[in-house]
């Protein structure tokens, strides 16, 4: 079953705080991916955050509910090619950074699924590119 594959990783500093690329919650492909991001980019000392395990259908429902997800270019390959074994179309994407200290996430909002269970895409899902991330923050959802 797709949904309890795991396509990456997430950070929270608490249950309501977690790490966010503007309004998308970020997803790095791999435990070090993120914590070098956190390391980079935050305040704060990698060891005040909580590193989660971010799966395929936790992901999906949460698009379903308006959410965001900034992915990275390992965690959106796992993601999309799950996807498209479900039915839900994504485009490939370029995630070679301008300078090689930079990190590309791209945002993906919003998919939904008709009653009779076929997936459509009502957002941005594997629209526009992926762009540079800023600074990841602890926000509440």
């Amino acid at each position: 079953m797709s949904a309890e594959k795991v396509i990456g990783y997430l950070a929270m500093k608490s249950r309501t705080e977690l790490v966010c690329d503007g309004e998308a919650l970020i997803i790095a492909g791999s435990h070090a991916a993120l914590k070098r991001m956190l390391a980079k980019d935050s305040s704060d000392p990698v060891s005040s955050y909580k590193i989660a395990k971010a799966k395929f259908g936790e992901v999906v429902c949460g698009l379903e509910r308006g959410g965001a997800y900034a992915f990275d270019a390992e965690s959106y390959r796992r993601f999309s090619r799950l996807a498209r074994e479900e039915g839900i179309p994504c485009n490939d994407y370029d995630f070679t950074p301008p300078t090689p200290d930079e990190v590309m996430l791209l945002t993906v909002t919003t998919i939904s699924l008709k009653a009779e269970g076929e997936p459509v895409t009502t957002g941005n899902v594997g629209e526009g590119a992926p762009s540079s991330s800023t600074k990841p923050e602890a926000r509440r959802p």
